[in-house]
């Protein structure tokens, strides 16, 4: 898409990140820690939706729809935490460079976020700093995808806001790179890049009469080695659906997740792509 498409969405990215961050009204964020001890959990989701035209990851399609099968694990340890999760696409994929060409049916992707956490060597009872600031330490990030690698660290830190919010937020140093084909050049190209990168993350639930919602998701930003940068927004907004049956709560869920991606592709060109997609979770456990 154009620039100006671009001009017009920044403000909304903008006033939906100060809303996050501001207070209480994200291949999921992580639920907020909830003891010293051992926790771990994990959910499964399906996706499908439409929009997909994303030639920089190489998610387009001939019909531009697409379907995602997540499987997402968050550990809780003494001294810290891990997030990972696995994506696996379905879909009928065209080449990003050449859209006449296929590019198979299925591609896999899967991120791992550990986390050692300072706070806990120093006192894992001592309150929230300030209040609200209630971890904070080293985090690192593993991204693997087809042609694909990625490798983060840098400083991380969670905030406990009022009514149950969870934000959280990490700044990396970041080391990446990327194989791709160039026609009429050779059989490809790799190109590594030293940049940064900037990640917030949210859990929100909230209520509307007998329905519990969950508002979650994440945010990465980073800085081509060129000077541009890359957004990447996928915002979730799920209802509980057993719950105002009677049934057992945190256990279903149903709602719509916004795939949203602002790359630079093409010697310059900025694109973006806006994917709406219907979801279903189960957390296993």
């Amino acid at each position: 898409m154009s620039q100006s498409f671009l001009a017009r969405k920044l403000p909304l990215l903008a006033a939906l990140l100060a809303l996050v961050v501001a207070a209480p009204a994200g291949a999921e964020a992580p639920p907020p820690p909830k003891e010293d001890s051992f926790f771990t959990t994990t959910n499964v989701q399906l996706l499908w939706g439409g929009g997909f035209s994303d030639r920089q990851l190489g998610y387009i399609t001939k019909t531009q729809s697409m379907f995602t099968l997540t499987l997402n694990n968050y550990t809780q340890f003494k001294y810290g935490d891990s997030f990972a999760f696995v994506d696996m696409y379905q879909g009928d994929f065209v080449d990003p460079v050449d859209t006449s060409l296929s590019a198979g049916n299925a591609k896999i992707y899967a991120e791992w976020h550990p986390r050692i956490l300072i706070n806990k060597f120093i006192d894992p009872k001592a309150p929230p700093v300030f209040g609200f600031i209630g971890n904070w330490g080293v985090a690192g990030e593993i991204n693997v995808g087809s042609n694909f690698s990625a490798y983060l660290v840098g400083p991380s830190v969670d905030l406990f806001l009022p009514w149950n919010i969870y934000v959280g937020m990490a700044f990396y140093y970041r080391y990446s790179q990327l194989w791709f084909a160039v026609p009429g050049v050779g059989p490809g190209v790799s190109i590594y890049t030293n940049t940064w990168q900037f990640s917030p993350y949210w859990t929100v639930p909230f209520q509307i009469g007998p329905l519990p919602f969950l508002f979650t998701g994440f945010m990465d930003m980073y800085q081509y080695s060129t000077g541009g940068v890359d957004v990447m927004f996928q915002p979730e907004l799920m209802v509980d659906v057993l719950a105002p049956f009677g049934g057992k709560a945190n256990t279903f869920y149903a709602g719509l997740e916004w795939y949203l991606h602002s790359y630079v592709f093409d010697g310059g060109t900025r694109h973006t792509v806006s994917a709406p997609q219907v979801m279903v979770q189960w957390n296993i456990h």
